[in-house]
């Protein structure tokens, strides 16, 4: 049979942890800038809730065992960018949901998924130990972000989403100027909120 050495093969791991990291950061970076600029969020709440616990879990669990590994320090360097765009959500998000669940409601509720975004990783963590329970844990995210971002299945959440909005029931509130979410609307979107 064949016998390769596998020693021989150069180590790229370090190379990709680099790239990926610095993707990531410059992804949360525009986002960042985005939100700013646009006096909005860039980012769905589950996600920013997922990433901001995983950042703090993973740079105080694994910064523990391992230092400052390049792992850790990305990661921590994307804990300080996830603190950036909460403050986005946190400041901006508010006057994108005058009702359902309402703008009082809007704190409670973030804080709530900031929570579950706890719970979860460190029920993984607790079950599995800490480098099993950080990888499934890693899994769960990756879905989500599927679920959120790309895929057939947003696509099929975005037209469930635009069914239900056509059907919402109108809201009277003061004329202001469309919030950010409502210029990116159109058509029956954008009517189905206005009126």
């Amino acid at each position: 049979m064949w016998d390769f050495d596998l020693s021989l093969r150069p180590d790229y791991s370090n190379a990709l942890v680099l790239l990926g990291g610095l993707s990531g950061i410059a992804l949360y970076a525009e986002a960042v800038r985005v939100g700013l600029r646009d006096k909005g969020y860039a980012i769905p709440v589950w996600v920013i809730g997922l990433n901001f616990s995983w950042a703090v879990i993973h740079t105080l669990l694994v910064g523990k065992i391992e230092g400052s590994s390049l792992p850790v320090v990305i990661t921590a360097a994307r804990l300080v960018l996830d603190i950036a765009v909460l403050y986005t959500w946190f400041k901006f998000g508010p006057r994108h949901f005058p009702e359902n669940p309402g703008e009082r409601w809007f704190v409670p509720w973030s804080l709530l998924v900031i929570v579950v975004s706890f719970v979860l990783p460190s029920a993984f963590i607790m079950q599995f130990g800490d480098y099993p329970g950080l990888a499934y844990t890693a899994f769960m995210q990756n879905l989500a972000m599927s679920l959120l971002f790309i895929g057939s299945l947003s696509c099929l959440f975005d037209l469930i989403y635009i069914a239900l909005l056509s059907k919402a029931k109108p809201y009277e509130k003061n004329q202001q100027q469309p919030t950010i979410v409502q210029q990116n609307m159109t058509g029956v979107e954008f009517d189905a909120f206005r009126s």
